[in-house]
C-alpha cells in the first residue's frame, strides 16, 4: 500500500501558503488603493495575509503557524514589495483581484 501521508501534508502546506499569498495580495491592493507608502503596504499585506491562519490555528487550539514558521511573514513581505512595484501594471486586470480573493477564501 502506498503511503500518502507525506504528500497530503505537503499539499496542505502548499494550499496554506497559497491562501496566505492570496490574502496578502488583497491586503496590499487595499493599502495601495488608500495611498499607503511601502511600509503601510507591507504591514497591511502581512496582517491580512496571516490573520486568517492565526485565527484558524487559535480556534483549533494550535500554536499559530505564522509565529513558528517564518516563511509566512516572508511571503507576505515579498508580496507587499512586489505589489508596490507592479500594482499599476496589474491594476488593469481587476478580475485578478477577485480570483485571488476567491482562492484565499477557498483555501482557508
Amino acid at each position: 500500500m502506498v503511503d500518502f501521508s507525506f504528500e497530503l501534508g505537503s499539499f496542505i502546506t502548499i494550499l496554506d501558503y497559497l491562501g496566505t499569498i492570496a490574502f496578502a495580495v488583497t491586503g496590499a491592493s487595499k493599502a495601495i488603493a488608500h495611498r499607503a507608502d511601502i511600509f503601510g503596504i507591507i504591514v497591511l499585506a502581512t496582517v491580512v495575509g496571516v490573520a486568517g491562519g492565526i485565527t484558524r490555528d487559535v480556534t483549533f487550539g494550535r500554536f499559530p503557524n505564522a509565529f513558528s514558521d517564518p516563511i509566512y511573514i516572508g511571503l507576505t513581505v515579498a508580496v507587499g514589495i512586489v505589489m508596490f512595484f507592479l500594482y499599476r501594471k496589474l491594476q488593469k486586470r481587476m478580475g485578478t483581484w477577485l480570483v485571488f480573493d476567491a482562492v484565499g477564501l477557498g483555501v482557508f
